[in-house]
């Protein structure tokens, strides 16, 4: 919209609208009778109402048509609507119109501000005689921050609200140290910040400068900036002088952002006035992001939080500044309104990403997002981690485990290479990227990482040797680190000189055999180099089979916790964070948001939606499967075509078991469906293809590939056919995973029930558990999509279909017992996913899952596994309707929604409450043991607490919150646990119990908690604590750097006393005994190429097939 000189004929203004495609429009815009704007805390009503008047003289007659166009277009989801204002710099009156305050009307009839909607991104534009710039491609960007704190704001400048340099400080680092540790960015902190050291500074060559702190303005000077002198008083910088250096400087930077009141104030002359377009138009910085009026502090900090962190994440300021604006934004005030985008910039971008940290250009992990995994040696201790998912120690950060497990100054436990497994390839990569950034910019030690890609590297694929390829890479670091690394390779041996951390990232990506030939060379090096470390990247399938030697440690990436994704969520939007965790539990999206890349597109949709409605699974994943086909459509080739061969080569890839494919059967595939164009290509530029060491394709996102396979499977003839086979396959737990993901897409977008028939067929046979949990999740999926359609014809189940549904139902819920699923976390999955089914059976049956007790294993009743009465619990918070019903049950799934913990506390002693409710108050405790006082008054009841009732109550919950306790076992709860044992010398035999495997889980944090266990494992008197007690010190020791070989070995011979003594008359047999005895063998790592005891042929057959699930062999 470029506004021109005022007509002194007309006494009004020439607007002329021109869109993308160059259709225009022109009119007039009428100033004279303009009211001024409301006050800044005005009512909303008469905010919105300047907002829309301010839209009719902006967009008056066929103006408004062709904005209508583009607003529509915006609205189909077809990109967002950059809306560039052209005013003169030196036009007083157009410039001191708060233009950020638009609201335009809705079709609905509400008024909704442009500025800071989702789908708008707005800016002014100053016209300057400096040329366009090209987007930064230089990484990492360099940020220069001052932040102008005098210590006399207070007195000598006329009582200014003084600034907290640390506080300040430590707010901005918090969003910048998340993208620095991903080598995006670099950043210095100016202190003190004195014009000087400013103006020195940004000689430099940064590309983004932030200046946070007062303006003032004064006539004929303009604004200044308030900094200081070296003793601490304020000084100012005049605009006029930092515009000159700008001119001075060589490089200048793409972006000013100006967090400091009057920068952009509204004066008689902008010419001099306004800092901000002076700095566009005198100092030629292509965008200035600064204040047109007075800016509340906590406004300014939460505007700059957000500011920086989606600008450094997408490089699109416009984008960025209206994110940033919607995340401040108070419909009872103008504030909001206060920061001006002055641009100079075709399409507001500044940076381009950084595509060595994107693996795909559709999805890419942020930076906020830090993974967890888990650590075992190859064998048996991570064959437990799998099979007892509740008993191995939490999850740690993943970098953090690197650090551990690679030793660095120290000496390592193996000489083996770490293998890096679990997860998305795109987590692994960054994980190592990000590892072997810090690595380098910030070691302690003089050890150097080289990491190497090899699925970008086409050489390797061509048949270069790898060890040339770790050359140059090192050499890309320093030339001297590429000799060094040469000399180590041809002498053969490292001669005790710790050098070199050798990342190698994408071991799949090579073909079979010369995957074996990597991994034997790579392996060899390992040993033969012991103060050298090689960590290996890989998918667990691909793994050759020297990758898992017992001595071989695995780093296994965990799926993102609900706390995980609650703190994501909070990190990006405070306010709602609750809301949008709600909307995924609702709209089924847990498991999409487990993962990292997932849940980055999921919170940018909700984020955007300020409707709060529920976002549907089939709207992100379709969402991102349209992005692909518009960016393939503007790379030459039509829609239906790239949708086509998008959805074909999914179906082709799953349908064959694989995640990549040669490329030129891709190739091929594609040639097939489009003869006329290269549509190969297009899919590639698109995003939609990803090439492998330019031999292999894959998608971006495996739930991209699902997704669309899913497409193309609801469109196959032989449907019914396919389906068969599929849940035939589904039957293998291996499978199950990978075909879920599609059964998903195709029952979500099945219109009626009986076209998903052959997955019930399967369910009325013998099914196993992982069909029962597939078949559930399907019928989830299918009346989840029917409660969030639109259409008022969808087709209620009739009563023959009632009839199956609920015999269908009945059998899913048998598969609860762990008599006919013995996985706990199958039971727990398939608990999580009868949430989605508001049967009054259902309800019944998660909720006994909660308070009763099930026969487990040894033939003893006891209450279900901790993940499973949890899974449970969080099935019943989420089941649909459930908020509708009354009585206490439902009033604490309240308060767990709404995040009160206190009347949860107050459910776990009051009398009048059922063990089930006192078991669903615990667990949703544990889900909120992130905050603050929780975890300590949960373990205050637990070893203090008496509640009110009968005994047998009262141990039920504190079975209950021991269970609780140990599923969210971390730092903080190890901290607690020190001395609140020390200060409980006694405890009764039951707690005493329970506190073992609580201890257990948490001394891998704080090795002190050794003591406790170690006392308690030396009671013959009571053989089951001794056990128990036992059997935690071993997990403890596996998940701790402690090299206790003493400890180790009195642990494994007492281990091993008990399963070698026979079962017989005499040695009665106590079942619980040696099936701990196992598993403490197998948290040592000793339980050798798993040979079983002689004593094997005395015991029953449920204690022998216990041996072959921990142990194999």
């Amino acid at each position: 919209m470029e506004i021109a000189d005022r007509d002194p004929m007309r006494h009004a203004f020439p607007l002329r609208l021109t869109l993308a495609d160059g259709s225009a429009a022109s009119d007039w815009l009428n100033l004279a009778d303009l009211p001024p704007p409301p006050a800044p805390r005005a009512r909303g009503t008469d905010l919105a109402a300047y907002g829309l008047l301010l839209f009719e003289r902006l967009f008056p007659g066929p103006l408004l048509a062709l904005f209508r166009q583009a607003w529509i277009t915006a609205q189909r989801g077809r990109g967002v609507l950059h809306l560039q204002l052209w005013i003169k710099s030196n036009a007083p009156e157009l410039q001191a119109i708060p233009w950020e305050m638009l609201y335009v009307q809705e079709a609905t009839g509400a008024p909704v501000p442009l500025a800071a909607n989702p789908l708008v991104a707005f800016s002014r534009y100053v016209d300057s005689p400096n040329p366009f710039v090209a987007p930064l491609e230089r990484w990492p960007l360099r940020v220069l921050i001052a932040i102008g704190a005098p210590n006399d704001l207070g007195t000598r400048w006329g009582g200014l609200t003084p600034v907290d340099f640390a506080l300040e400080r430590s707010r901005l680092a918090a969003v910048l140290d998340a993208v620095s540790s991903a080598g995006q960015i670099e950043y210095r902190f100016i202190h003190p910040a004195t014009p000087e050291a400013l103006l020195r500074a940004m000689e430099d060559g940064y590309q983004m400068v932030i200046f946070y702190g007062h303006g003032l303005y004064a006539p004929r000077l303009g604004t200044s900036l308030m900094l200081q002198r070296d003793d601490g008083a304020g000084q100012l910088l005049i605009g006029s002088d930092l515009v000159a250096a700008l001119r001075r400087n060589g490089t200048r930077p793409a972006l000013f952002v100006l967090i400091s009141c009057n920068t952009a104030p509204q004066r008689a002359d902008p010419a001099l006035d306004n800092l901000g377009i002076q700095i566009v138009r005198d100092g030629g910085v292509p965008a200035v992001v600064a204040m047109r009026d007075l800016v509340e502090i906590d406004l300014a900090r939460a505007f700059t939080q957000y500011l920086c962190d989606y600008l450094l994440r997408y490089g699109m300021i416009d984008r960025a500044v209206a994110a940033a604006r919607r995340q401040v934004f108070d419909p009872q005030s103008a504030n909001w309104s206060t920061p001006v985008l002055y641009m100079r910039s075709r399409d507001g971008r500044l940076f381009v990403p950084n595509a060595q940290l994107e693996f795909a250009r559709l999805l890419s992990n942020d930076p906020q997002i830090s993974p967890a995994a888990s650590a075992a040696p190859a064998g048996a201790r991570l064959n437990l981690l799998r099979s007892a998912p509740d008993e191995q120690p939490n999850p740690r950060e993943a970098s953090v485990w690197l650090d551990e497990l690679l030793a660095l100054g120290q000496n390592q436990t193996t000489p083996a290479p770490l293998v890096v497994s679990g997860g998305s390839r795109i987590s692994r990569s960054l994980l190592l990227q990000q590892w072997a950034w810090k690595q380098n910019r910030h070691a302690a030690t003089q050890m150097v990482a080289v990491y190497l890609a090899l699925a970008d590297d086409r050489h390797l694929q061509a048949g270069m040797r790898i060890e040339d390829r770790l050359i140059e890479a090192a050499s890309l670091l320093d030339p001297a680190h590429g000799v060094a690394l040469m000399n180590l390779l041809a002498e053969g041996k490292d001669g005790g000189a710790a050098r070199f951390v050798l990342l190698i990232d994408g071991l799949e990506s090579l073909d079979p055999a010369r995957r074996v030939l990597v991994t034997e060379l790579l392996t060899t090096l390992a040993r033969r180099w012991p103060a050298q470390r090689i960590v290996i990247s890989v998918e667990e399938v691909a793994a050759p089979e020297l990758l898992r030697q017992p001595d071989t440690f695995w780093l296994l990436l965990t799926p993102l916790s609900e706390r995980q994704i609650r703190a994501y969520l909070r990190y990006r939007d405070p306010p709602r964070a609750l809301s949008h965790l709600r909307a995924i539990m609702r709209g089924g999206l847990r498991d999409l948001a487990s993962d990292p890349q997932m849940l980055t597109a999921i919170a940018e949709r909700l984020i955007e939606d300020t409707r709060s409605r529920t976002l549907t699974r089939d709207e992100v994943l379709s969402g991102l499967l349209d992005r692909l086909v518009e960016r393939a459509a503007s790379a030459g080739v039509t829609r239906a075509a790239a949708r086509t061969g998008i959805i074909a080569l999914a179906w082709t890839l799953h349908s064959s078991l694989r995640s990549s494919m040669q490329m030129q059967d891709a190739r091929n595939l594609l040639r097939s469906i489009e003869p006329e164009a290269d549509l190969y290509t297009a899919l590639g530029q698109a995003g939609a293809l990803v090439e492998i060491g330019g031999a292999l394709v894959q998608m971006p996102h495996l739930a991209l590939q699902s997704y669309a396979a899913a497409l193309a499977l609801q469109e196959r003839a032989d449907l019914a056919t396919q389906l068969t086979e599929i849940m035939v396959q589904a039957g293998l737990p291996q499978r199950m995973d990978w075909w879920s993901q599609v059964l998903i897409g195709l029952a979500q977008r099945s219109e009626r029930l009986d076209l998903l028939a052959p997955i019930w067929a399967a369910a009325t046979q013998e099914l196993s558990g992982a069909q029962a949990l597939v078949a559930a999740r399907c019928v989830g999926a299918f009346f989840q999509a029917r409660r969030q359609s639109a259409s008022l014809l969808v087709r209620r189940p009739s009563a023959d279909e009632e009839r199956h549904l609920n015999s269908l139902i009945d059998r899913l819920l048998i598969q609860l017992d762990p008599r006919f699923e013995p996985s706990a976390a199958l039971r727990a999955m398939l608990a999580e996913a009868l949430g989605q089914l508001a049967y009054p059976q259902v309800r019944s049956a998660l909720r006994r899952q909660l308070g009763e007790r099930v026969l487990l294993v040894d033939d003893t009743w006891q209450y279900d596994r901790p993940l499973v009465r949890a899974a449970a619990a969080r099935a019943l918070r989420d089941m649909p309707g459930s908020s509708e019903e009354s009585g206490q049950f439902n009033t604490l799934l309240q308060a767990w929604r709404r995040n009160q913990h206190e009347a949860l506390v107050t459910a776990l002693t009051a009398p009048d409450y059922q063990s089930d409710e006192r078991a669903l108050a615990a667990f949703a405790l544990s889900d909120m043991s992130d905050q603050a006082g929780v975890q300590e008054r949960l373990l205050d009841l637990l070893l203090h607490g008496e509640g009110e009732g009968a005994k047998k109550e009262w141990q039920a919950t504190q079975a209950a919150i021991a269970d609780a306790l140990i599923l969210e076992a971390d730092e903080r709860l190890a901290d607690l646990l020190e001395p609140a044992l020390l200060a409980q010398a006694d405890l009764d035999l039951r707690t005493e119990i329970l506190m073992l495997n609580i201890v257990g889980a948490c001394a891998g944090h704080r090795p002190a908690l050794h003591d406790w266990l170690a006392q308690r494992s030396q009671k013959p008197r009571i053989p089951l604590v001794a056990s128990l007690a036992q059997m935690a010190l071993a997990r403890a020791l596996s998940s701790s750097a402690s090299q206790d070989d003493a400890l180790r070995s009195q642990l494994e011979a007492s281990a091993r006393h008990v399963i070698e003594t026979p079962i017989s008359a005499e040695v009665p047999m106590v079942a619980s005994q040696r099936r701990l005895a196992i598993q403490t063998l197998v948290w040592l790592g000793v339980t050798g190429d798993g040979t079983p005891p002689p004593a094997i042929t005395s015991w029953p057959v449920a204690l022998r097939q216990a041996w072959w699930e921990l142990v194999g062999g």
